[in-house]
């Protein structure tokens, strides 16, 4: 799941791969973080990844400070 937010003019994409555990989706997910890097996008700058899979679920605490460092 892709998201973008703009703030003060400047666009940040949040890439959440929710179900790294599966490895097809785990291969797709790493070909389209590979893809952004190509394309110029620098990870905790413009863009910003979380990953889930089915032995780890990212905690609200992480969201909460993610949004803080980055979006507010």
């Amino acid at each position: 799941m892709e998201s973008t937010v703009r703030i003060k003019r400047k666009e940040i994409l949040w890439e959440h791969m929710g179900l790294m555990g599966d490895p097809e989706y785990c291969r797709r997910a790493l070909k389209k973080e590979e893809m952004y890097i190509k394309n110029g996008y620098r990870t905790g700058i413009d863009i910003i990844y979380t990953r889930e899979s089915s032995g780890y679920t990212i905690s609200t605490k992480v969201i909460d400070q993610i949004i803080k460092e980055f979006f507010l």
